[in-house]
């Protein structure tokens, strides 16, 4: 059975070895983790993680959730050129929420960004 929704596991400093939660820089992280610290330490090229108040989450998506957002991503695409929209769809972006208190980044199923907008942000 597929089920239609990420399933979330925490990975907490009780739960992983030392020695897989280090920064770009092979230095351990402590929990909580800030959002620059998570960004410093995400591993490139494999696996699908993101930041909930602090701590650490590996992501799974399923089948059917991947088919789901696959298909909203482009038929989304499709309709932005349409119109001719300079906006992009990234397979993979992390997303800082507006609650600048919250040491969260999230990687949304599908979010379609304003490519001239992007010259203005922070990050």
């Amino acid at each position: 059975m597929v089920q239609a929704s990420s399933q979330p596991i925490a990975l907490s400093e009780d739960s992983l070895p030392t020695s897989t939660i280090t920064s770009a820089v092979n230095k351990p992280i402590k929990y909580p983790v800030t959002l620059e610290e998570f960004l410093d330490w995400y591993p490139d090229g494999y696996g699908r993680y993101e930041l909930y108040d602090g701590v650490i989450v590996e992501m799974q998506p399923t089948g059917t959730h991947e088919q789901v957002s696959g298909f909203v991503a482009a038929e989304t695409i499709i309709e932005i050129r349409r119109l001719g929209f300079s906006y992009i769809i990234p397979r993979q972006a992390i997303i800082k929420p507006l609650d600048e208190e919250k040491q969260s980044g999230y990687i949304p199923d599908v979010v379609v960004i304003n490519e001239p907008g992007l010259e203005s942000e922070p990050m």
